[in-house]
């Protein structure tokens, strides 16, 4: 994922239009680079809510006060910058999100799950297992019961 963060500043003391000037930048950024997958703008997002399917990568990751104005994705195998940065892990594709997640310890039985989890999914599981009271403040629930003993 990359981002564009807007001056606003400047944008406000030369009476620009903060809508145009996004568009204008998103559309410069369709029409030069072919290897952009999805481009998001703030004004898109701030009326969005994020979920728990990877459907918008970009929505899940964003946060109004601290993210960018303007966020791109690159079409998969693309890498951008790869010879000074190296490789990421902030694609939407599976070669950058799917991985295992194991549970291992004391009283945790040999269970295997092909259910998808999702990274929302960790800490409930977590405070769960932990018989953390705070577990049920968390937003998601544990999507799938690891063990049935009492601790």
């Amino acid at each position: 994922m990359e981002i564009i963060y807007l001056n606003k500043i400047y944008i406000e003391q030369n009476k620009l239009d903060y809508f145009k000037v996004e568009d204008e930048i998103t559309r410069y950024l369709r029409n030069t680079f072919p290897e952009i997958q999805q481009i998001a703008k703030r004004s898109e997002l701030e009326s969005k809510a994020p979920g728990r399917e990877n459907s918008n990568f970009i929505l899940n990751g964003w946060h109004p006060s601290k993210s960018g104005d303007i966020i791109f994705t690159l079409l998969p195998g693309y890498l951008y910058r790869f010879m000074e940065r190296g490789t990421t892990h902030g694609s939407p594709y599976s070669y950058d999100t799917h991985i295992p997640l194991i549970f291992y310890g004391w009283k945790i039985p040999h269970k295997e799950f092909q259910d998808k989890v999702y990274i929302v999914d960790i800490a409930p599981t977590i405070a769960s297992l932990l018989k953390n009271s705070s577990a049920k403040c968390l937003y998601w629930n544990t999507p799938f019961q690891i063990s049935n003993f009492d601790y």
